[in-house]
């Protein structure tokens, strides 16, 4: 016969060395395992003693764990090639800036290398992300919400959410088109992601590809040097109150240049990030930015500045090159989308909603703009548009279904007009703008089409 365990002697010492099953009649006496009477086995597993195949398993070379996966840095990089780095990158920022109710955004080139800071940091191995970046701030703080959906893999988290246009997009993924670690401040909070774990060395908790950390006096003061570069940029003021409390009023992203050391390394992409690389993504990020904002409904906004490599003092230093901005003309409507939503709320989607709407669109080429690129030249201007929103009388079989993933219907044309409100022909817009017909998602899309 089996040996059987007595449950009412020694009680610790069974619940470490014995083993349930509810059918111990056919297996082998040699198993030298001792089983709990199989009459008890649901009392057993209740005071947590072990089950014959977890205490099989212990040993065993026959069970093997043998499951689907893939690293995250595999997810990443198959998710970029469907998307080419440059004017994406900042699109999709924009559209995330957009969908969480921020009015500004701002992009900045710094080419500090900071080799001052090589200490007090989350790890030896940050040292390595303390050179030049691209910051990219808005003025929205993040949700709860916010902190969760950026850890997922492109825009998927938006499906149901109808007052948001980032629903098909690569999202917050594409960033990593140039960079392998990227950090953002928002309200109290840090967040640094390395997909590669091989950064945060020490302060990486039970494998996690990043952390979150709480920003209190006592946090700025041990690991004062990793947060050092963001004093000073776009506003952000490393102090605390009299209870120690940090609170930034905005989202300021910080992407580390991928360096050629990390380029050979990566597995996410072998793309070295130089100073030539990132004055190419801004040279395409002007050239397109006032296409960026006509059909935006939170975002008025968009600036470019550029950080000398021998600044001591960012907030004094950063050179304004390049702002666009947007205003309504005649009204302060609230964004037609969530005008839209709001009559979805109320069950209201069959009533027929438009708006024609003008707006100003202004741009500034600074005389700082040679900086980047000789090829621009100082100069601003203004161009006005007449936008028509419509969200039509007839439902669609396909809207219908859509509708179940959070889909809206909205239909929107915008015409380039003069001063006296005369319709412009495109290839009589100034530069900044597209010459022929694009379609847009919200966002300019890379299609042209045949419309006057």
């Amino acid at each position: 016969m089996f040996q059987l365990c007595p449950m009412m002697i020694h009680l610790s010492l069974t619940v470490k060395n014995c083993t349930f099953s509810e059918d111990v009649r056919n297996l082998n006496e040699d198993t030298g395992i001792v089983f709990v009477h199989p009459d008890i086995a649901e009392v057993a597993s209740m005071l947590g003693i072990t089950s014959l195949t977890k205490r099989t398993l212990e040993k065993s070379t026959v069970f093997i764990p043998w499951g689907q996966k893939e690293p995250l840095t595999t997810t990443i990089a198959n998710e970029l090639e469907s998307y080419a780095d440059g004017f994406s990158i900042p699109k999709e920022l924009l559209q995330n800036a957009d969908d969480a109710k921020a009015k500004r955004i701002g992009f900045l080139y710094d080419e500090r290398e900071n080799k001052d800071l090589q200490a007090k940091l989350f790890d030896k191995g940050m040292a390595e992300c303390q050179g030049q970046a691209l910051w990219v701030y808005n003025d929205a703080m993040f949700q709860q919400k916010d902190f969760v959906n950026i850890l997922n893999i492109g825009g998927k988290t938006k499906l149901m959410d109808n007052d948001k246009i980032g629903k098909f997009g690569l999202g917050f993924s594409s960033v990593y088109n140039i960079t392998d670690v990227p950090s953002f401040i928002s309200g109290d909070t840090l967040v640094v992601l390395d997909p590669h774990l091989n950064h945060l060395g020490d302060a990486v908790q039970k494998n996690e590809p990043g952390v979150r950390v709480k920003i209190t006096k006592n946090i700025l003061t041990i690991y004062k040097n990793q947060f050092k570069p963001f004093e000073g940029i776009f506003g952000c003021k490393l102090d605390t109150d009299d209870d120690g409390n940090f609170k930034f009023k905005g989202t300021l992203f910080r992407f580390p240049l991928r360096t050629y050391t990390q380029a050979t390394r990566s597995k996410i992409k072998s793309t070295e990030y130089r100073k030539r690389e990132i004055i190419e993504l801004l040279h395409k990020l002007i050239s397109g930015a006032a296409n960026l904002l006509p059909f935006t409904q939170n975002v008025t906004e968009l600036v470019v500045y550029h950080l000398d490599g021998k600044s001591c003092n960012p907030e004094l230093d950063q050179q304004l090159l390049y702002k666009v901005a947007k205003s309504n003309v005649g009204s302060e409507d609230e964004p037609f989308l969530q005008t839209v939503v709001a009559r979805n709320h109320l069950h209201e989607v069959s009533k027929q909603i438009s708006r024609i709407q003008k707006i100003d669109i202004k741009f500034n080429f600074t005389d700082k703009i040679q900086l980047l690129s000789t090829h621009f030249k100082p100069f601003s201007g203004k161009q006005s548009w007449i936008i028509s929103w419509d969200t039509g009388k007839t439902l669609f079989d396909l809207e219908k279904r859509l509708r179940k993933n959070g889909a809206v219907t909205i239909g929107s044309v915008a015409i380039p007009v003069d001063s006296q409100g005369k319709i412009l022909q495109l290839s009589k817009v100034p530069e900044g703008f597209y010459s022929v017909s694009h379609l847009f998602c919200f966002l300019p899309l890379p299609q042209q089409t045949s419309l006057p």
